[in-house]
């Protein structure tokens, strides 16, 4: 087990190495690059036409109703 922990005391050593394929492993990063990004995904743009779809069905039933009982 000696090898697992050589391989430990390097990884603390150096947080922010280059892990594979030059990607580094720095969680700074990403979170510089996330507090930039927009909080709104794709899926709040979906849902809001689901509510509005639905809003707009419920006053087309209602006034099919009112036809109805007129």
């Amino acid at each position: 087990y000696g090898f697992v922990a050589t391989v430990d005391r390097e990884i603390m050593r150096d947080p922010e190495r280059e892990v594979v394929y030059g990607i580094t492993d720095s969680c700074d990063e990403i979170v510089e690059t996330l507090q930039g990004a927009p909080v709104s995904t794709d899926t709040d743009e979906i849902y809001t036409r689901l509510d509005d779809e639905q809003t707009e069905r419920q006053l087309l039933a209602g006034r099919l109703n009112m036809l109805f009982k007129d």
